[in-house]
């Protein structure tokens, strides 16, 4: 190196600024996903988790703004930071937490999904049929239905 000459080129400090800007923007946007979640995320939890089904274009997020509306949005806060921003999402990453950890990333799961799958045509349509938000299940709002019932008999 001779005197006089920078370590570093203009190119890699113009790089290295927007490396820092985008690593800054994508944090600020997790630390509002922390902080403010909204239906936006229990939409995008639904979608990942039901990727094979077909949905029609807004019946997941009028369950999500619904779902949010009842419940609010802490619980999603909850659940991505026990999931730590939804990394342990990946079940190979899930068994690495302690047992009670992933039990309570699991139930919040498999409620979700299943108030969801209630609150939709899923079980009266046939296969491969997009899937139509109906009614969110409240049995004090509406009479409850078993999908699953033979009333022929």
């Amino acid at each position: 190196m001779t005197a006089g000459r920078s370590r570093f080129t203009r190119r890699q400090v113009l790089v290295g600024g927007a490396a820092a800007a985008a690593a800054a923007l994508g944090g600020g946007y997790e630390w509002r996903r922390l902080r403010h979640p909204g239906a936006g995320d229990v939409a995008r939890l639904i979608r990942r988790r039901l990727g094979h089904l077909r949905f029609r274009d807004d019946a997941v997020d009028r369950f999500a703004r619904e779902y949010v509306a009842r419940y609010g949005p802490q619980a999603m806060a909850s659940h991505t930071s026990a999931t730590f921003g939804g990394l342990f999402e990946i079940d190979a990453l899930r068994r690495r937490l302690p047992l009670d950890r992933q039990q309570t990333i699991l139930t919040f799961e498999r409620r979700t999904i299943s108030y969801f799958l209630r609150s939709t045509d899923y079980f009266r349509v046939s296969s491969g049929s997009p899937v139509s938000y109906v009614a969110f299940p409240d049995p004090y709002e509406r009479p409850c239905a078993n999908p699953f019932a033979d009333l022929r008999s």
